[in-house]
C-alpha cells in the first residue's frame, strides 16, 4: 500500500541509473509493471501479474511543468505470493563427536514435493524442485575467528567474549595494538571449507575429521506454486582410524621446489612422489590397510614404498575407476607397525591447479574412511600440501590442440582404416563445460553429431565411422570435424578437415 496524493505512479522491476541532469531526470527500467494516473486517493493499490522479481522501484513523476510537489510518501508495502526460487537454511554448530573428533560418512535425507492449492499443501510428484546439502567440519565450537593485536601490531586470535570486551576500531587511525579489536574472519585453521553440494541421498562428502559439524541446505523450485520440503536428515559418523594421516606431494626430481609449491606443465603426464604418515594416540585407533586417491585425471601407480626407512613393497592389488584409484597395502599401517608409506603416481593436471586428494580405510573394519590432511610428513619433501599448480604459460586456451587422425580413412567395411579418431583436451574447466563434436560438409551442412555433453577438464577422444545421423555412410569427399566448447568467456572452437574415400 502507498499512502500518497499524486497524479501518476509508475512501478518497474529492474535496476538502472537515474539521471538528474536537465529533463532526463528519470531513466525507465526494463519492465514497466503498472502505471496509475490521475489518482487523488490517499491509499493507492497497484496490482501487476504474478512473476518472479528481484528488484523493485516506484517512481512518482512531478507535475509538468514542475511547479511544486503535491505528494508525500508515508508508507510503502509490497506483497508477493508463491514460493521463492531458492531457500537456504544453515544449522547451528553441532558437537557430533561428544568431545572427540570423528569421521563423516554418508548423508541420507528424505525430500518430498508439494503444491499449494486452495490454501492447502497437496503432494506433487514430478515438481521441478531440487535440493543441495553442504557440510563443513571443525575442531572447535565456532567457525569464526576473532582477533586482537600483539605488541608488533600483528593479529592474534582471541575468544568471542574477549573480543567483546576490548576497544572497537571505528576510524582508520585507531591503533592496531593490544587492547583493540582486530579482524573477524573464517577460522580456516580449525574448520574445513564447505563440501561440494550433495544432490542425492546416500552421497558422502569429502570433509576432514571433526568434532563439530555444520550443515547448509538449499531448496530450489522452478514453479511459483510448487516446493520441496526436507523431511529427514541423517549423517553417518564413526571413530577415527588414526589421530591424523598427513600427506604431501612433490614432483619426482624436484622434492624441494621453490616457494614450497609443486609446479607442472599442464596436460603432460607427470610422476609425483606422494608421502603419507599416520599418527596414533591410544590403543583404540585401529589403523588402515588401503589408500584411495582422487587424481586430477586418470593415472598410474609407478611404485610403493613402506616403513622407516622406506623400502620397496608390492601392493596386494590396485583398482582404478576413472580418476579414482585404490591401492591395497601388503601390510597395515598401525600404531605398533608401519606408520609411513610412499606412493609414486603418474597423472596430468588440466586446470590452473590440481589436488591429489586421498583417504584411507580398513578393508575388514566397519569404520568410515578418513581423509588425508596436507601437512609435513618429513624433511625429504618440502611442500607440506597435496595441491600442485600448473605453469600459466602451459595453460593456453580452454580448448587445447585438437588432433584428427588419420587425415584420410576408408569406411567401406573391409576392417582396415574404418574410422577417424578425434582427440582434444580441455583446460581450466573448474566444474563442467558444454562440449559439442560435430561433422559438417564443406557447404556447412551438419551430417553427424558425435557428442553433446557436459565435460570437465581432461583428455578426451571421439571416433567417427563415416556415417551420418541416420546411420548411412556419407558420400566420399572432404568433411570438417568441429569441436566447440561453450564457456563463460564465449564459444571456443576448432575445425579440422578429414577425407572420406572408397
Amino acid at each position: 500500500e502507498l499512502t500518497a496524493s499524486n497524479d501518476q505512479v509508475l512501478v518497474e522491476t529492474q535496476v538502472s541509473n537515474a539521471c538528474a541532469c536537465g529533463q532526463d531526470y528519470y531513466k525507465p527500467l526494463d519492465i514497466l509493471l503498472a502505471s496509475v494516473g490521475q489518482n487523488f486517493d490517499p491509499v493507492i493499490e497497484v496490482n501487476f501479474p504474478l512473476q518472479y522479481l528481484r528488484f523493485f522501484r516506484i517512481q512518482l513523476p512531478p507535475d509538468t511543468p514542475a511547479k511544486f510537489t503535491r505528494y508525500a510518501l508515508a508508507e510503502l508495502e509490497v506483497y508477493g505470493r508463491g514460493f521463492v526460487p531458492r531457500a537456504r537454511w544453515r544449522s547451528i554448530v553441532v558437537d557430533v563427536g561428544e568431545g572427540e573428533a570423528v569421521n563423516i560418512g554418508q548423508v541420507r535425507f528424505g525430500v518430498s514435493t508439494w503444491r499449494r492449492e486452495d490454501g492447502q499443501n497437496v503432494p506433487a510428484s514430478g515438481a521441478p524442485t531440487g535440493v543441495k546439502v553442504e557440510i563443513r567440519t571443525g575442531l572447535d565450537d565456532t567457525p569464526i575467528a576473532y582477533h586482537s593485536y600483539n605488541d608488533l601490531a600483528q593479529p592474534v586470535e582471541i575468544t568471542e567474549k574477549e573480543f567483546g570486551r576490548i576497544n572497537p576500531r571505528v576510524w582508520p587511525w585507531d591503533p592496531p595494538s593490544v587492547g583493540w579489536q582486530g579482524p573477524i574472519i573464517d577460522d580456516t585453521a580449525n574448520w574445513s571449507f564447505w563440501s561440494s553440494p550433495l544432490r542425492e541421498s546416500g552421497q558422502r562428502p569429502r570433509v576432514p575429521k571433526g568434532q563439530y559439524l555444520q550443515v547448509e541446505v538449499e531448496l530450489e523450485t522452478g514453479a511459483l506454486w510448487e516446493f520441496a520440503r526436507m523431511d529427514s536428515l541423517v549423517i553417518e559418523i564413526s571413530s577415527l582410524l588414526a589421530e591424523r594421516v598427513l600427506g604431501e606431494v612433490a614432483v619426482v626430481g624436484d622434492l624441494q621446489p621453490l616457494g614450497n609449491v609443486a609446479l607442472v606443465e599442464a596436460g603432460v603426464p607427470i610422476e609425483f612422489v606422494y608421502d603419507l604418515r599416520a599418527e596414533f594416540v591410544g590403543s583404540e585407533q585401529p589403523g588402515f590397510d588401503a589408500v584411495r586417491v582422487l587424481l586430477p585425471s586418470e593415472g598410474l601407480v609407478r611404485g610403493l614404498e613402506m616403513g622407516e626407512p622406506l623400502s620397496m613393497a608390492v601392493p596386494d592389488s590396485v583398482t582404478t575407476d576413472g580418476r579414482e584409484m585404490v591401492i591395497y597395502l601388503p601390510e597395515p599401517i598401525s600404531r605398533r607397525g608401519v606408520q609411513r608409506l610412499r606412493l609414486r603416481l603418474e597423472t596430468a593436471v588440466y586446470g590452473a591447479s590440481g589436488e591429489l586428494g586421498a583417504e584411507v580405510f580398513a578393508r575388514a573394519a566397519t569404520a568410515l574412511p578418513q581423509v588425508v590432511e596436507g601437512g609435513d610428513v618429513g624433511d625429504e619433501i618440502g611442500t607440506d600440501q597435496l595441491r600442485v599448480l600448473a605453469m600459466s604459460s602451459s595453460l593456453g586456451s580452454v580448448l587445447g590442440d585438437v588432433e584428427v587422425y588419420p587425415a584420410t580413412f576408408t569406411p567401406q567395411g573391409d576392417g582396415v582404416n574404418e574410422e577417424v579418431a578425434i582427440d582434444y583436451t580441455l583446460f581450466r574447466v573448474l566444474d563442467q563445460a558444454e562440449v559439442e563434436v560435430e561433422v559438417f560438409t564443406l557447404g556447412g551442412q551438419r551430417v553427424r553429431q558425435l557428442s553433446s555433453a557436459s565435460q570437465g577438464a581432461g583428455r578426451y577422444q571421439m571416433r567417427w565411422e563415416g556415417q551420418d545421423d541416420g546411420g548411412q555412410l556419407v558420400p566420399p569427399g572432404i568433411y570438417l570435424i568441429r569441436v566447440g566448447v561453450d564457456t563463460n568467456e564465449g564459444l571456443v572452437e576448432r575445425v579440422h578437415p578429414v577425407a572420406v574415400v572408397y
